[in-house]
């Protein structure tokens, strides 16, 4: 009785464990699909992208020219329904002011009026059809509210925007309870940008060449996307640059295709991506099925104990329907308990759950009904399948057979269970290799040097700031610092971010990857140059420097070849090439290495304007004091804005929060799948056991040594996991390479995370069989006999 009990035991936990995450991966997954599915006009929503490309080299923007959005509503009213644009100065960092205290805010866009037309981002308080109605007017998120204003209403409170105009609070956003692509936590009227320079702002709205503008186009019900997408075509060659309008092309992208299936340059924010999407639907199927195997094979095992009942049942009148709905009864109650158990799990881990999104997306806003229908399908789907096979196969004895206990042999088949040992075993082995092989990765890509020296950069964000306008005088002061290597000011953050210039080398004219820097980049960044020499003092405007894929791409002999070539520019006119530079990653490991060329405006205007960063390389060991120096001389230019700083290299790693997170939820389903393997396995090998009691009492009593019984009874299991290693090892291999053959820059699979895995699965069979049959062994023949 004690031993029926212990196996209904493990069946109701293993189970319970198998289906709560089960659920939570489900959830997980319900979030990557949820992207912008509120809207009311989802299914009419595109964004507007451009593609700039030509021999393959340019670049594929999420965002467009700022006056595309009114020039197509105004001449395709037909098609177009209405159209928001965001924008964002293309800074990384906001300074907003209220008269407490100092803000730095990354999520701050200007938007259309319109915006809460396209969209249905829910308000907390203000009022829908008017937050908009003025033009200096800020709708903010809930967080930020009470970040900003604490208990006071923030409905009319003002906020100061980079210390030159003031915003109107006049609407607070519900707390999120959605997922978007758009992350943010201000949206400022679109007309307030006038407000920071009239003369930049009119030039704005006529501007076809710079693509700052995230637009996006509410389609009529009656038209297609496809017959917008033809009226682009003429608009291209009517208002784009000559040298751009043959290799521009403008597309529609659905809303809901956004956050999975798109990776251009300059998205909003992070996207996913569909094929963790699809490996996490892979490790939650699995999770179910080794949960489902472990039920199937204890449930068997336990019922296979149950002939005679059945014998007897049968033999005063039992059909076999009825013994069925008997049987499946009786399982779905272990199921409702397993249920029951499972949601306590769900119900504990849920908050933590948000560590695996990019978004840190609170789980418990869904409440409790998503997660109890998950559960309790889950649970049943799981009992009923489980529950299927003894429960036809105990029906069908005949009583007697039953009674005298021959019938017992066909449940009793090792067959049966042994396979379904290997199929759970094979699921724990590439589990655990794609853990190791992920987390590998991850590694990877955040340790792997790009090819110059981001590790010990500190970058400032200067942008439209007084820093940007005193550079000179503001780098001359930092040099100072004896903690300080070297600064340069820069475009762009190379390794995380790149513009794309036009540049005319011999006959052609292309928009290749590149930034514009000061003076100092070459040296700041710690970049290799193979030939020529960095930027000289005395034609620091003359020239351009390129990297070796440049060199390849233009067909030139050799990086030597290539000094002296020149190159015609968009705001210099003709330049010579004066340095090459070994290759390095200016974008993510995610990428390959393309043409790339670094320059420095002449025009002073210009180059204060393309000086969005300043790069700053430290002494190694001595980040302290030069934050401490580099702080004191901020607050000394930038008395009115909090300093704001960040590494480099941990700003570049950003990046790889998708990988980070495939590892981690590899890493805990690894860990759960080990755990249902040994329910198992436990409960398989304590049955096993007893029902060769007998067997091993007799094998004892004819001078069979302790040492003997127990490799007699660990070899049928230690067969099968070995089994199991094999296949699994196999199956990994195939899938972990085809993952890891999808980035440019990957890790390698050795010997070692197979022999390692291959251990942990074989190990942990040893170790959770080794108590029932040491136990088994020491045990006298006389207790078994009896």
């Amino acid at each position: 009785m004690l031993k029926h009990k212990l196996y209904a035991f493990i069946n109701i936990v293993g189970l319970a464990i198998g289906i709560a995450f089960f659920t939570l991966l489900a959830l997980l997954i319900s979030n990557e699909l949820s992207y912008d599915d509120f809207h009311s006009k989802k299914d009419r929503i595109y964004r507007a992208i451009e593609i700039v490309e030509q021999k393959g080299i340019g670049e594929k923007s999420a965002s467009v020219p700022f006056p595309l959005g009114p020039t197509i509503l105004e001449r395709h009213p037909d098609f177009v329904e209405n159209y928001v644009r965001l924008f964002n100065f293309q800074r990384i960092n906001h300074s907003l002011e209220t008269d407490k205290k100092k803000y730095t805010e990354s999520n701050f866009y200007f938007a259309d009026a319109s915006f809460f037309e396209v969209f249905d981002f829910p308000l907390k308080s203000g009022v829908l059809s008017e937050v908009f109605s003025e033009p200096n007017s800020v709708v903010i998120s809930s967080k930020k509210a009470i970040e900003y204003f604490g208990s006071q209403d923030p409905i009319g409170q003002f906020i100061s925007y980079e210390g030159k105009f003031d915003l109107e609070v006049t609407g607070v956003f519900e707390p999120k309870k959605y997922q978007s692509h758009i992350d943010f936590d201000f949206i400022a009227t679109m007309v307030s940008v006038r407000l920071d320079d009239e003369i930049s702002y009119r030039k704005l709205l006529n501007d076809w060449i710079w693509n700052p503008a995230w637009t996006y186009f509410v389609i009529k019900e009656e038209q297609s996307p496809e017959d917008l997408e033809f009226f682009f075509v003429d608009l291209v060659k009517e208002k784009f640059f000559k040298n751009m309008k043959d290799y521009t092309s403008i597309y529609l992208q659905p809303l809901n295709e956004i956050h999975l299936h798109s990776d251009l340059d300059y998205e909003l924010s992070p996207n996913g991506d569909i094929k963790y999407v699809f490996i996490f639907s892979a490790i939650a199927l699995l999770i179910l099925i080794i949960a489902t195997i472990n039920f199937t094979n204890l449930s068997t095992a336990r019922s296979s104990t149950r002939a005679k009942e059945i014998g007897v049942r049968k033999a005063i009148g039992a059909s076999q329907g009825e013994l069925i709905v008997q049987f499946l009864v009786e399982f779905l109650l272990i199921s409702f308990l397993a249920i029951v158990i499972g949601m306590t799990i769900v119900e504990i881990c849920l908050p933590y759950l948000s560590e695996l999104t990019l978004t840190g997306f609170d789980f418990t806003l869904f409440g409790l009904w998503k997660p109890l229908a998950i559960t309790v399908s889950a649970g049943l789907m799981v009992g009923l399948l489980s529950s299927v096979y003894p429960s036809y196969y105990l029906s069908k004895f005949r009583p007697t057979q039953a009674l005298n206990g021959s019938s017992t042999k066909g449940v009793r088949s090792k067959m049966f269970r042994s396979i379904l040992v290997v199929v759970q075993f094979v699921i724990t082995v590439f589990l655990l290799v794609s853990t190791i092989v992920a987390s590998k990765q991850w590694d990877f890509m955040t340790s792997t040097s790009l090819g110059f020296g981001q590790e010990s950069v500190i970058v400032l964000p200067i942008a439209n700031t007084d820093i940007s306008t005193n550079y000179v005088s503001f780098k001359n002061s930092l040099l100072k610092s004896p903690s300080i290597e070297s600064v340069t000011g820069m475009e762009e953050i190379i390794g995380l971010n790149h513009q794309t210039h036009r540049y005319t080398i011999e006959s052609d004219s292309i928009f290749f990857p590149s930034v514009y820097v000061r003076d100092g980049f070459i040296e700041t960044m710690g970049i290799k140059l193979v030939a020529g020499s960095d930027f000289k003092t005395e034609e620091i405007y003359k020239g351009v420097i390129v990297n070796e894929s440049m060199v390849r791409f233009m067909g030139w002999e050799s990086p030597e070849s290539a000094i002296g070539k020149t190159v015609g520019t968009l705001q210099d006119g003709r330049k010579k090439i004066v340095g090459v530079m070994r290759d390095f990653n200016f974008e993510s490991l995610h990428n390959e290495v393309n043409p790339f060329v670094i320059t420095i405006v002449r025009n002073r205007i210009f180059r204060m304007y393309f000086t969005k960063y300043m790069g700053i390389k430290v002494k190694r060991g001595e980040s302290e004091k030069a934050l401490a120096d580099i702080q004191k001389l901020w607050n000394e230019y930038l008395p009115e804005r909090g300093f704001e700083y960040y590494f480099m290299n941990k700003l570049i790693n950003e990046q790889y929060k998708a990988e980070r997170k495939l590892g981690k939820v590899s890493g805990y389903f690894s860990v759960v799948a080990i755990l249902l393997a040994c329910l198992g396995i436990f409960g398989l090998s304590s049955f096993t056991i007893d029902q060769r009691k007998r067997e091993i009492a007799i094998r004892k009593s004819l001078g069979s040594s302790d040492e003997e019984i127990v490799l007699l009874l660990t070899k049928e299991f230690t067969v099968l996991v070995g089994i199991s290693i094999g296949i699994g090892w196999l199956i990994s291999y195939f899938i972990m390479q085809s993952w890891l053959n999808s980035f440019p820059f990957h890790t390698e699979m050795d010997i070692f995370i197979f022999l390692f895995t291959g251990a942990i699965a074989l190990g942990i069979t040893l170790l959770t069989i080794s108590y029932h049959t040491v136990r088994a062994a020491k045990r006298e023949p006389v207790e078994a006999l009896t």
